[in-house]
């Protein structure tokens, strides 16, 4: 497997650990946990800016993941943008010991973050990724 996409599988799976602590309590997060979700929310970045590129090559895998959470979506570039931007906003809440005021947004992006977790461990790069 590609080492690059090894390190995001990690990543996503720490952050997924601290997500899941945060659902209880978001100010019970160790700083071991916060820096996870601080990794995974800048790799969310490293997304927006890959999916703003003329030729994104993780456009595939994020909308697949998003069809997953929101089947009935229609997904264009901006929408897809829009998404993994919103779960930033989650993990940067999760960040400070804070919640978003919808559960559901939490619960979206833990489902994101672990779709993701799973493609990125599981499956072949799909161009050098």
């Amino acid at each position: 497997m590609n080492p690059q996409r090894k390190m995001k599988a990690a990543i996503f799976g720490r952050c997924l650990r601290a997500m899941r602590k945060a659902e209880k309590d978001a100010d019970d997060l160790t700083v071991v946990q916060v820096e996870s979700v601080r990794k995974c929310r800048k790799l969310f970045f490293t997304f927006v800016r890959d999916l703003a590129s003329p030729k994104p090559k993780y456009a595939d895998i994020i909308e697949r993941a998003l069809k997953d959470i929101h089947p009935r979506t229609e997904y264009c570039i901006s929408t897809v943008i829009r998404d993994v931007a919103d779960v930033c906003v989650t993990l940067n809440r999760i960040e400070q010991g804070r919640r978003r005021l919808e559960d559901k947004k939490h619960t979206d992006a833990l489902i994101f973050v672990e779709f993701l977790k799973h493609d990125f461990g599981n499956h072949p790069s799909p161009s050098s990724a």
